[in-house]
């Protein structure tokens, strides 16, 4: 009898504790009252209608959503309450504040509006929690929305956030200057994954008060660990992808940048401003498998980059960028570095850069290629392309003399090379290797860095202003039936370059250089024409030299007066192609004060010239080694 007693006495405590850890509500007055106890199970079986009311939760509560369980018309403040569904509506017209801890979070759990869903989106995203890991997932349908002005952002994302994106989010026609569909500002460990973002670039109104180019796709400012993966941002109003300085944290003049943002295969389309822009201090940005292309194609706000990197101010650093199989094309500028001051290493691997001219085909004015598809301007460490397609590369130069300012490129095609002479700027070393420069019977333009100069079209492959040293090692430049040079180079200061192993057309090269050439095949339409400055030397060894269409002179050496000894010209080892006259009588100088050296040239289908010192001119002319074919 008295073990009888005590099982029921031991039931009896079980079914209370339980009874007390699961309460089932009901929609009777006072909801409230319902809501009694902290660490206890709150079962909603049922519509709990709050009647505009507020539901204050218990610490440490937990509401089960079951069958069709819903709360609505009213406010509920969570304490550390967690939440339990299955992906449904659960909450109508509901405002939520509060501690929560709901490590799953479906944005349809609110009762979204078919036409602008900001407000519930808004609501739900009030779930996160900073301190605990949440995984946010969108509606498996497409879903609509407003900004407001007061109210620019649909998804702001906590830290310690993955945002699972699983259908469209559309960007409904409005008149706001800026607007964020994702934003991330200040925030920490944050990953976005998948879905289509799409703006209103054609729809949109722009009111003209100012430039509306801040409606962006994903916004990351000051934030750092972030990584975005397989997302399509089109159409927006400025940039499909904006990584910045944050706006809430300054650190003196710099503003706080991002730090270790990766990014893989994301696409970013039709753009107006940019497909991506990096400002702010940047430090390890890498870029994996992505398309940035035809900015500006629907509508153009400068610069129209595919990508732009560009600080905002003089103090901030970008460091160690990383891009790797990404298509940059048809856009108003491919791919633009406009800094200003310290920045570090880029590195480009596998990259297609193409920009297309759709942006004359309206006016008809130029049916010539403008000249951006790589911009490069301001100051920087190191700038590495390897195995891209480049098309046109311009610019390149610095203002930072303290620097290394390299530029290299590395078993890639290109259309076009061209550093442009600005005041006070210069790159330091240029180094082209193992490339192939191809016009394609394109004819470029050049309006400036910011297209506000005159259109003129360039008439070389490569050309380098203010570059200090350049060296160029097997790479084939191919001109034909352009009438284009291959090689053109000028600058104020004394500088070199070297060429080896290459095969180009009609390379000038102005009097500021130490210049050679070594083992090449050069195809020149009359003569050489060299020009040296006092104290530099020119050297031409072992190439072959095909003069096509040839006249009395072979080589023209014209001296520039300048400080330092006389100037040296050096050919060795050459081999001269064609009917090409006498080289030896006929090469002429303009001033007199120059070293020339030719040793063991030969002459193809010449006469046949006796070797001999030119007397005639003074300064150490040495003539030997000289045979004729």
């Amino acid at each position: 009898m008295r073990n009888k007693l005590f099982i029921v006495i031991v039931a009896l405590m079980v079914g209370f504790c339980s009874e007390a850890k699961t309460i089932t509500i009901k929609n009777i007055r006072p909801i409230q009252g319902q809501f009694s106890k902290e660490n206890v199970t709150y079962k909603i079986n049922t519509i709990i209608d709050l009647e505009g009311n507020d539901l204050i939760l218990p610490k440490g509560s937990l509401l089960q959503f079951k069958r069709k369980g819903l709360i609505c018309n009213g406010r509920i403040i969570g304490n550390n309450t967690r939440v339990t569904a299955k992906e449904r509506i659960i909450f109508d017209n509901i405002r939520l504040e509060g501690h929560w801890d709901v490590p799953t979070i479906y944005v349809s759990w609110m009762h979204l509006s078919k036409e602008d869903c900001l407000q519930q989106v808004q609501e739900i995203m009030k779930l996160q929690n900073p301190l605990i890991n949440n995984t946010i997932y969108t509606p498996s349908f497409s879903i609509r929305w407003t900004p407001r002005w007061d109210n620019f952002s649909l998804f702001k994302l906590e830290s310690k956030a993955v945002l699972n994106i699983r259908d469209t989010v559309y960007t409904n026609p409005n008149n706001r200057p800026y607007y964020r569909v994702v934003d991330i500002n200040n925030k920490n460990e944050i990953e976005i994954i998948g879905g289509v973002l799409v703006g209103d670039v054609e729809q949109h109104t722009y009111d003209g008060t100012t430039s509306h180019q801040w409606g962006f796709g994903v916004n990351i400012e000051g934030s750092n660990n972030i990584e975005i993966n397989g997302t399509t941002s089109m159409l927006f109003t400025g940039d499909g992808f904006y990584i910045g300085g944050g706006k809430e944290e300054k650190l003196g003049e710099n503003k706080k940048g991002c730090n270790n943002i990766t990014i893989k295969q994301v696409r970013s389309l039709y753009n107006r401003r940019q497909g991506m822009s990096v400002t702010g201090a940047t430090d390890h940005l890498y870029v994996y498998d992505s398309e940035f292309s035809y900015t500006g194609a629907r509508k153009l706000s400068m610069p129209g980059a595919g990508v732009d990197f560009e600080v905002n101010y003089d103090t901030q650093r970008m460091t160690d960028i990383f891009f790797k199989n990404c298509v940059i094309k048809g856009n108003r500028k491919g791919l633009c570095l406009l800094n200003k001051k310290g920045n570090g290493s880029f590195v480009f691997d596998n990259i297609i850069i193409d920009s297309s001219p759709f942006f004359y085909e309206e006016t008809q004015q130029y049916e010539l290629y403008p000249f951006r598809n790589a911009v490069i301007s301001g100051d920087y460490e190191s700038i590495t392309f390897n195995n891209c397609q480049l098309g046109a590369i311009s610019n390149m130069t610095t203002h930072n003399q303290q620097l290394p300012n390299v530029v290299n490129i590395n078993n890639s095609s290109l259309s076009i090379i061209y550093t442009r002479s600005v005041s006070e700027s210069f790159l330091r070393s240029f180094i082209l290797k193992d490339c192939t420069i191809d016009i394609a019977n394109k004819k470029f333009i050049d309006q400036g860095i910011h297209d506000t100069e005159t259109p003129k079209e360039i008439t070389c492959m490569l050309y380098c202003a203010s570059v200090v040293n350049i060296d160029i090692d097997n790479c084939n430049f191919l001109t034909e039936n352009t009438g284009i040079k291959s090689c053109f180079t000028d600058t104020d200061r004394d500088a070199s370059i070297c060429i080896k192993n290459c095969t180009l057309d009609n390379p000038v090269v102005f009097p500021h250089y130490n210049a050679s050439f070594y083992n090449c095949r050069i195809k020149m339409p009359s003569y050489i024409w060299i020009a040296l400055r006092n104290g530099l030397t020119a050297t031409w060894e072992n190439n072959t030299i095909e003069i096509t269409n040839p006249t009395e002179t072979a080589v023209s050496l014209t001296q520039v007066r300048g400080e330092g000894g006389m100037p040296l010209l050096v050919f060795r080892n050459n081999v001269f192609m064609g009917s090409i006259g006498s080289p030896v009588n006929k090469m002429s100088t303009i001033n007199r004060d120059c070293a020339i050296i030719f040793e063991n040239n030969k002459y193809h289908d010449i006469n046949k010239v006796e070797s001999k010192i030119f007397d005639e001119l003074s300064g150490a002319f040495v003539l030997k080694g000289y045979a004729a074919n």
